[in-house]
């Protein structure tokens, strides 16, 4: 089963934001998808792109990012709570997910 509308729309909101972090995702899932697990987390993987602004933990305190993003739209979390609901209940698989992000990143080429 394909990700929901939802989901997609958090995928694309947050890699619009994001899209340094997106690609490197993208990356992690297509090349070491067994890196990237199933976690108790509220937004699902999502949650490493929402890292700077929504979730309030470094999780590469060695690395800088290129430039500091402006604030995460909260009205578009929502959308990013299914995701990470679909993600927990394994909706869609982790290459529906890649395959999201590129196509996301692709477009803001």
């Amino acid at each position: 089963m394909p990700m929901s509308a939802r989901a997609y729309a958090a995928v694309k909101a947050v890699a619009q934001w994001n899209p340094f972090t997106a690609r490197f995702l993208m990356y992690v899932l297509k090349d070491t998808p067994h890196l990237v697990k199933y976690k108790d987390d509220l937004y699902g993987p999502l949650t490493l792109l929402l890292i700077d602004d929504v979730v309030p933990k470094p999780i590469f305190p060695n690395i800088s990012f290129p430039t500091k993003l402006p604030p995460f739209p909260q009205k578009k979390l929502a959308d990013c709570k299914v995701f990470g609901d679909e993600w927990k209940e394994r909706k869609f698989s982790k290459k529906e997910f890649a395959d999201a992000l590129e196509l996301v990143l692709s477009e803001l080429q």
